[in-house]
């Protein structure tokens, strides 16, 4: 069976996924032990998840090399749209996740950008004493979690001058609060802002001149509607 990401969103809460709790166990040479260690959630949430839609009967693949983007088509036929994105993060912590390499992400845009209207289902968990739980979930588009930053027109994580990954905006504790930076309104204004940032960034800025016109023509092209 072949769903969007929404009704996988319906799916998930209709299953109790808000309402119940569970442990991850790693068993091994007559030794089991319980998983405390949170920088291994994001992955093995990932895995449970791809499990679950297989054996609801939905139909949702990964790519052979599971590094690369996304991390489920949800549409087997295609491999351009209805593309899912899954992100997790400790609720007890920031909500600090990386969503894409910079450079990376801006260079495959310029070929592939459909990825602009690839869906990013986000869970908040908490794990406390080997107990995991689900404490939320929010389907957004890119441009619904990424904000202008101090130093750049979108947040980033920067060490030593060097930007490396796309960070999300403060919306996921509370999401009717009001923030310093407010997220992009659209498609549009997330791009044009990345393009202010290719522009400003010394690493980029000599061989970016284009890269504005060539997405809107690269858009275009993908989906017939303008950007």
């Amino acid at each position: 069976m072949v769903i969007t990401a929404q009704e996988l969103v319906k799916r998930l809460k209709e299953s109790g996924i808000l309402e119940n709790s569970g442990q991850s166990r790693f068993d091994f040479l007559g030794v089991s032990n319980t998983l405390t260690d949170k920088s291994a959630v994001g992955y093995i949430f990932q895995n449970w998840l791809l499990a679950w839609m297989n054996q609801s009967g939905i139909e949702a693949a990964s790519p052979e090399n599971t590094q690369e983007f996304p991390d489920f088509y949800m549409s087997p036929l295609s491999t351009t749209k209805d593309l899912l994105e899954i992100k997790v993060f400790d609720y007890d912590g920031d909500a600090n996740f990386d969503i894409a390499n910079f450079e990376s992400y801006c260079d495959s845009l310029l070929s592939d950008s459909y990825r602009l209207d690839a869906d990013y289902l986000i869970f908040s968990y908490t794990l406390r004493e080997g107990i995991f739980k689900v404490n939320n979930i929010f389907l957004k588009k890119i441009w619904e979690i990424t904000c202008p930053g101090e130093r750049y027109a979108i947040r980033f994580q920067i060490k030593r001058d060097v930007i490396y990954n796309i960070r999300p905006a403060s919306i996921f504790r509370n999401p009717s609060g009001k923030s310093k930076f407010k997220i992009f309104d659209s498609r549009k204004s997330f791009v044009e802002a990345l393009y202010s940032v290719l522009m400003k960034y010394p690493k980029t800025s000599l061989a970016s001149s284009d890269w504005l016109v060539k997405v809107k023509e690269n858009y275009l092209s993908h989906t017939g509607n303008t950007l």
